[in-house]
């Protein structure tokens, strides 16, 4: 908002890329090895510290427990039983970002993760048990390896949880039911998704990325990066002679049913 009040008064055109709390949504029918491998991978990225981090996991409630298991899983396989020690584990950025990370777990039921070291400034990947929907780590963006996981009956009631934050930046569908992925697709606003994968979306130059609302605004990469970043400007040469009499005043009636006719051609 800062950014664009000082654009504002400079009439100088913004494109933001902001971020927000980017949803993964898995339902029943979903590879849940594939998926808990591909979102705790998107999750560990930079330790969580990217604009399209999966930011919470809506899990079929049917598949709620399996998802979690394989979610632990690869987590011991991608960082080892101590992803404190693991040499392609970051830390968080700063001291400020690591406290507010800790805070936001505070009153959580951790199913696991929560391994800290204040001098190194890294967090384990916590996973947080169906925290309530008005708790900081569910109205905040995360921006960090903590990821809640909340239980859903119908696709209407993961719409529904969605809806109560504004427009993510990304969003992740885990399905092998293709009309399941339709109404995901088209139940709610966000920049970008990925199907049965997190994060890539952004890696292809063939895809415009930006946000929605108050995830951002305008497209960069590939063909629409150059668009948004290029001033399309417009020039009309005039060849020939001719003066149509119709462009000229006095205008009659005459002249009048003419141009109606010609604007009639397109």
């Amino acid at each position: 908002q800062k950014v664009l009040t000082a654009a504002a008064q400079n009439l100088t055109p913004v494109t933001l890329e902001l971020g927000g709390k980017s949803p993964c949504i898995v339902d029943a029918s979903a590879d849940l090895k594939a998926a808990a491998r591909r979102i705790m991978w998107g999750k560990i990225l930079n330790c969580g510290q990217t604009c399209v981090a999966p930011d919470y996991v809506l899990v079929q409630r049917s598949v709620k427990e399996v998802f979690i298991r394989q979610c632990r899983a690869a987590l011991e396989e991608f960082l080892g039983v101590n992803p404190l020690a693991s040499p392609d584990y970051g830390h968080i950025i700063n001291n400020a970002h690591y406290q507010r990370l800790l805070r936001l777990l505070k009153g959580c039921q951790i199913l696991f993760g929560r391994e800290t070291d204040s001098q190194t400034l890294r967090l384990s990947p916590t996973l947080v048990d169906h925290p309530d929907l008005d708790s900081p780590v569910m109205r905040e963006e995360i921006f960090g390896p903590i990821l809640p996981v909340l239980p859903f009956d119908t696709l209407e009631e993961a719409i529904g949880i969605v809806q109560k934050n504004p427009q993510p930046l990304a969003a992740y569908f885990f399905s092998k039911d293709k009309q399941a992925l339709k109404v995901l697709q088209n139940g709610f606003s966000y920049g970008g998704c990925c199907i049965n994968d997190t994060v890539l979306h952004l890696a292809s130059p063939y895809l415009p990325f930006g946000g929605i609302g108050k995830s951002g605004t305008g497209e960069s990469h590939g063909v629409y990066g150059f668009l948004t970043f290029s001033h399309l400007q417009g020039c009309y040469h005039r060849l020939g002679q001719a003066e149509p009499s119709l462009r000229y005043p006095p205008y009659t009636a005459k002249k009048l049913t003419w141009v109606e006719k010609v604007m009639d051609l397109f």
